[in-house]
């Protein structure tokens, strides 16, 4: 497989989309960073990113490794070089001990690809939901806003100075109450860093990703004790279940519709700080 062109056809079917790294890296639930890698060719996506990935720029996975697009007449023998590509690949990055393992399921999921292809079929899976049940209350946003804001930017990375300052946003999912004065609470927070010159605003950084916030009541006041984000790459997926109960995450998917969507809300909350803060217009 060839990285760098494989790169550059995920950056092309991204602008084609109107994406920008930070949305796409929202949608996959990856950071802006991993993206970025992507596209220069430093790295591959994740196995587990695979579908989802192609799903979001509207290719077939076998146009995704090829890194380009593909005619249906020459699929399957494009089908069959990407399976002799992925393999030669695999040899040369992956561990002596696990090499076959990797190929064998490597090769078994680009065959079933090609089946569905040419197949036209499609097999419905039920999701299977284990998360603990807890019973949904009320909390007024109010009441949490500004301590749920203060940790969040407690905890940023990025360092702030005289011209550049760091902004948060959220939306709030659900609140369940975990046991008696503990709460999570399910939201979706999106971190931006902005610089200003005096005339113009610059950002910096953004960072967007789903959280569950541990809140606990004493003395009538709220205080976040805990928070558990997913991590990046094959993992995620599987930590979303665990953090996050399924109609949660049903809310999740829907981030990124339409003009108003919460992430464009989000977004153009943490604009309106930054301008609030630097005095424009």
């Amino acid at each position: 497989m060839n990285q760098e062109k494989i790169g550059k056809y995920i950056q092309e079917k991204r602008k084609e989309k109107k994406l920008t790294q930070l949305e796409l890296a929202s949608r996959l639930g990856v950071s802006e960073k991993t993206v970025s890698n992507w596209e220069n060719g430093r790295n591959m996506p994740d196995l587990s990113l695979f579908n989802p990935l192609c799903e979001e720029l509207d290719i077939s996975i076998n146009e995704l490794m090829k890194g380009e697009k593909i005619d249906s007449n020459d699929y399957q023998k494009i089908l069959e070089e990407n399976m002799v590509n992925t393999i030669d690949y695999s040899n040369k990055n992956t561990n002596k001990k696990i090499k076959k393992v990797t190929i064998l399921f490597i090769s078994l999921f680009i065959l079933i690809v090609g089946f569905i292809f040419f197949n036209s079929s499609k097999q419905m899976i039920t999701e299977i939901d284990n998360y603990p049940v807890y019973q949904e209350v009320h909390i007024d946003n109010k009441i949490i806003d500004t301590t749920l804001k203060e940790y969040i930017l407690d905890n940023m990375l990025v360092e702030e100075n005289d011209n550049s300052k760091n902004f948060v946003s959220y939306e709030i999912f659900s609140i369940e109450q975990r046991k008696e004065n503990d709460y999570y609470v399910y939201a979706w927070v999106l971190e931006s860093t902005y610089e200003s010159d005096g005339e113009v605003l610059y950002e910096q950084s953004a960072s967007s990703y789903p959280c569950r916030f541990e809140l606990k009541k004493e003395n009538n006041n709220y205080k976040v004790i805990n928070s558990d984000v997913p991590r990046d790459g094959n993992l995620y997926n599987e930590d979303l279940k665990i953090y996050f109960p399924k109609y949660v995450r049903d809310k999740m998917e829907k981030l990124h519709d339409g003009k108003d969507s919460i992430f464009n809300k989000l977004n153009n909350e943490n604009i309106r700080q930054a301008k609030e803060k630097f005095n424009l217009s």
